[in-house]
C-alpha cells in the first residue's frame, strides 16, 4: 500500500481532463432572421490584387556520400563510388566530386555495387534497403538510366556484372543475362542453371562463362549450360540435404578453375572435379580466392588466412588482424587484405606490412573494397569515411570525402522546431542541428558540464516552449561515475541531471511531454531495474520494479490529453499509467501484437501504437487494428506521425503510410523518397515532411529551401 501510495502521489496531474477523441459540432440555428430587403448598391469594382504563387512543394535529399560500399575507376581516370547516399564520381587527380542521387534519376539513394565498363558506361545497383541485390541502373551520355530488363522479371534483384569481350553479363536472383548493347538474354533454370542466387561470375579468356549460385556452379560454353551441384557428399558431411552457396570463382595460372563455397572449396581441372572439406586442413568456407606471384592459392575465413601447399590447406591468424572483409590481388603479385576494425594488410611474401588509421595511412580502420591503379597507388573504400589513396613505398595519404555534414548513420529520429531548424538523432548516439543550409554534430561539442551525455545521446524531445532535452545511452556506470543521465537545453545553456537529482541508472529508452511542463522519461538497464521518471516542479521522481513497475524492456512512451502515461515495450506489451495504478494491455485486449515499437497521440487526444503486426488505434472504448490488408504498406510499424492538415504518417520498411481517416496510401522511391525503408517521419508546422530513410539520409517534401 505504502509504494502504490508513492506511486499515485506524484501523479496527481494524471486526474482526466474528460474530453472526446471526436471532436464535436457546434449547434446552427435554423431559423432565418427577417430582414427588409434593400437594393443593392452599384459599386465601382476595384482591381484584383496579384496573389503571390504558393511554391508548389518538391522533394529533397539529404545525403552522405562517404559511406562507401564499392569503387570502381573509368577508363577516363574517374574514381566512382557506390555509396548509401548514392553514385560519388571523383576526379582521380582534381578531386573534384560531383554526388548524384534520386534527384538525379536513381530509383534509389543506396547503392550497394558500381561497374565501369570499356565502353564508358557505369553500372550500378540500386538497393532499396538492406539488400544487397537490387536495380541495375545505366550511367550513359550524362544520364542515369534505370534497366528493369537486366533481370528477367521486376522481382529479381540484380547483384553483380562482369565484362565479356561481346557483352555484359548481370547475375541476379533467379536469372542471368547477357546484354550486347542491343538485346537483353535472360537464362534461368529452364535453360539449365543451378540456382538461385546468382552472385559470381568469372569469365575465361577462351569465352567459358562460369556462375556461381546459392546451391552450386554454372558454365556456359557453346550455348549450353552445364551445372554441378555441391552438396553432403562431395563436402563430407552428414546432412543429405546440405547445399552450400558459391562465394568466390577464380583461375590459377595453370588454368584451373578454383571456386570458393560456404562448406570448402573445389576445383575443376581438364574436366575433373576434386574438393577440399576438413579433411583437408580446413574449418569450415573460403571466402575470395587468389593466386600469389608463385602461384599459390590463398584465400581466409573470419579472421583466419589460409594457403594451399603440399596438397593441404594450412592456416593461422595474425594479432593485428580483425575480422576479414576481403582480399584481392594487385598486379605486381601481392595480396592485400581489408578488415572489419584493423585496416588492411599487404602480403608481399616474405614480408607483411600493415596500414591502418593509428599510423595515419588510412581515413578510416573499416575496409570494404579495394583497387590497385596503374601508378602503383592503392584505393581503399570505407563504410563511414569515404576513400583512402595510398602510396606504399612512400606511405602517403590522400582522402576522397565529401564532408557534406549530413548524419551518415541511420537516424532514430527527427525534431522540426518552429523556426525552421531540424534537430536529428543518429543510432550511434550523434546528435545533429540542420539550420536550413548546414549539418552541425552537436556531439562533437565539447561541454564539460555533460560528460559523455552528448556522445551518448539515446533519446530527444522538444519541450512546448522549445527546450530541448536529451536522454543518454550511459547505463550501468552512472551510479558510479555520476554521468549525465537527462540534460536540457535552452538555447543559451545546459542543464544536467543525474541520479543526484532523482533518476536511477539505466539508459534512457524514450520521453514525452506532459501537462504543465511536465516530463516523463522510460529507462532501461542492461543489469538494473527498468521503470520511468517524472519531472515536475523543477525535480525529478523515479519508479522501478520496486514500486511495482511490472514490465520489462520500455522502449517508448507518450502523455494522452487524459494525462494517461502509456510505455510501450518489447514483448510485454503496452502499461497503461493512471490515478488507478498499471494496467498492461496485450494481445489478448484487442492489440495486434506485443512487440511495441512506438506510440503517438493524435491530435484528437487517441492513441496509436506500432507493433510488429500491423498498427492499433484506441479511442478509450475498443482497439481498431489496420494491416497490410487494410492498406497499410507493412505490418511492422516503426513510427508514426501526424501533419497539420490532420494526416496521419505511417512509417514501414517497405514505405510511407498516408492515412486521412478513410483511405490509405503508401509512397516508395517511385514516389520520390530516398528509399522505400522508412523510419521517423515528422511534419514541420508549415506542413514540410521528413523522411528519415533506411541506412543514410533524410527525405525533405516541402516548399523549396532558399538558399
Amino acid at each position: 500500500m505504502k509504494n502504490q501510495l508513492r506511486i499515485l502521489m506524484p501523479l496527481l496531474f494524471l486526474l482526466p481532463l474528460f474530453f472526446a477523441c471526436q471532436a464535436g459540432q457546434q449547434e446552427v440555428s435554423s431559423e432565418a432572421e427577417l430582414t427588409p430587403t434593400l437594393p443593392t448598391p452599384t459599386e465601382t469594382p476595384l482591381p484584383t490584387p496579384t496573389a503571390t504563387p504558393t511554391p508548389e512543394p518538391v522533394y529533397s535529399y539529404y545525403t552522405n556520400g562517404d559511406e562507401v560500399n564499392a569503387i570502381t575507376v573509368d577508363n577516363e581516370g574517374n574514381l566512382w563510388a557506390a555509396t548509401n547516399g548514392g553514385v560519388v564520381r571523383w576526379g582521380l587527380e582534381t578531386g573534384i566530386s560531383t554526388l548524384f542521387n534520386r534527384a538525379d534519376g536513381l530509383p534509389t539513394n543506396i547503392i550497394y555495387n558500381i561497374f565501369a565498363d570499356d565502353n564508358g558506361s557505369i553500372w550500378a545497383i540500386a538497393s532499396q534497403a538492406y539488400y544487397l541485390g537490387g536495380t541495375a541502373v545505366q550511367y550513359q551520355n550524362g544520364e542515369w538510366i534505370s534497366q528493369p530488363d537486366a533481370c528477367e522479371n521486376p522481382d529479381d534483384l540484380a547483384y553483380t556484372f562482369t565484362e565479356a569481350e561481346d557483352g555484359l553479363w548481370i547475375g541476379c536472383s533467379y536469372s542471368v543475362t547477357f546484354y550486347d548493347g542491343q538485346t537483353w538474354t535472360h537464362y534461368t533454370e529452364a535453360d539449365g542453371l543451378l540456382g538461385p542466387s546468382f552472385r559470381e561470375i568469372y569469365i575465361e579468356p577462351e569465352g567459358r562463362v562460369w556462375v556461381g549460385s546459392g546451391s552450386g556452379i554454372n558454365w556456359f560454353e557453346d550455348d549450353v549450360w552445364s551445372s554441378k551441384k555441391i552438396g553432403a557428399d562431395e563436402l563430407l558431411v552428414r546432412r543429405e540435404d546440405l547445399e552450400t552457396c558459391v562465394n568466390s570463382i577464380t583461375r590459377a595460372p595453370n588454368g584451373a578453375m578454383w571456386f570458393g563455397t560456404g562448406m570448402g572449396g573445389a576445383r575443376y581441372v581438364n574436366g575433373t572435379w576434386s574438393y577440399f572439406t576438413y579433411k583437408d586442413g580446413l574449418l569450415g568456407e573460403l571466402k575470395d580466392i587468389e593466386f600469389d606471384r608463385a602461384g599459390m592459392p590463398w584465400s581466409f575465413e573470419g579472421g583466419l588466412i589460409y594457403y594451399y601447399k603440399y596438397n593441404h590447406w594450412f592456416y593461422f591468424n595474425l594479432d593485428e588482424l580483425s575480422y576479414i572483409n576481403l582480399m584481392i590481388r594487385s598486379p605486381e603479385g601481392g595480396l592485400w587484405f581489408g578488415t572489419r576494425e584493423t585496416g588492411a594488410m599487404y602480403l608481399t611474401s616474405p614480408d607483411w606490412i600493415l596500414i591502418d588509421r593509428a599510423s595515419e595511412a588510412l581515413a578510416s580502420d573499416e575496409v570494404v573494397d579495394i583497387i590497385t591503379l596503374e601508378d602503383g597507388t592503392t584505393l581503399f573504400a570505407h563504410p563511414e569515411a569515404g576513400i583512402s589513396r595510398v602510396n606504399l613505398e612512400e606511405m602517403t595519404l590522400r582522402t576522397y570525402q565529401l564532408n557534406t555534414g549530413v548524419p551518415a548513420e541511420t537516424i532514430s529520429t527527427i525534431l522540426p522546431n518552429p523556426d525552421g531548424t531540424l534537430w536529428a538523432l543518429a543510432r550511434g548516439g550523434n546528435l545533429y542541428l540542420f539550420d536550413g543550409q548546414q549539418w552541425e554534430n552537436y556531439s562533437e561539442r565539447n561541454v564539460p558540464a555533460l560528460g559523455r551525455a552528448l556522445r551518448t545521446v539515446s533519446a530527444i524531445l522538444t519541450a512546448p516552449d522549445g527546450t530541448l532535452w536529451i536522454g543518454s545511452g550511459t547505463s550501468s556506470s552512472a551510479q558510479y561515475f555520476n554521468d549525465v543521465q537527462i540534460a536540457s537545453w535552452d538555447g543559451e545553456e545546459w542543464t544536467p541531471y543525474t541520479v543526484e537529482d532523482g533518476l536511477f541508472d539505466g539508459s534512457i529508452k524514450a520521453m514525452a511531454n506532459g501537462p504543465d511542463g511536465t516530463i516523463v522519461a522510460v529507462n532501461s538497464a542492461f543489469s538494473g531495474p527498468d521503470g520511468y521518471s517524472i519531472f515536475m516542479n523543477g525535480s525529478w521522481q523515479s519508479f522501478t520494479e520496486e514500486d511495482g513497475f511490472p514490465i520489462e524492456n520500455p522502449n517508448s512512451v507518450v502523455v494522452d490529453k487524459e494525462r494517461t502515461i502509456w510505455i510501450g515495450s518489447y514483448n510485454d506489451g503496452l502499461l497503461r499509467i493512471d490515478q488507478s495504478g498499471f494496467k498492461i494491455f496485450t494481445a489478448e485486449d484487442g492489440l495486434p501484437g506485443e512487440y511495441i515499437y512506438t506510440l503517438f497521440v493524435d491530435s484528437q487526444g487517441c492513441l496509436w501504437v506500432g507493433t510488429d503486426q500491423g498498427l492499433a488505434y484506441y479511442d478509450y472504448s475498443s482497439w481498431r487494428i489496420y494491416t497490410e490488408e487494410d492498406g497499410l504498406a507493412k505490418n511492422i510499424v516503426t513510427n508514426i506521425s501526424q501533419a497539420p492538415d490532420g494526416v496521419l504518417w505511417v512509417g514501414t520498411s517497405a514505405g510511407a503510410s498516408r492515412f486521412d481517416g478513410t483511405t490509405w496510401q503508401t509512397l516508395t522511391s517511385a514516389d520520390g523518397l530516398g528509399t522505400t525503408g522508412i523510419g521517423p517521419i515528422s511534419a514541420a508546422l508549415d506542413g514540410t515532411l521528413w523522411f528519415a530513410t533506411s541506412e543514410n539520409g533524410l527525405t525533405r517534401f516541402g516548399p523549396p529551401l532558399e538558399p
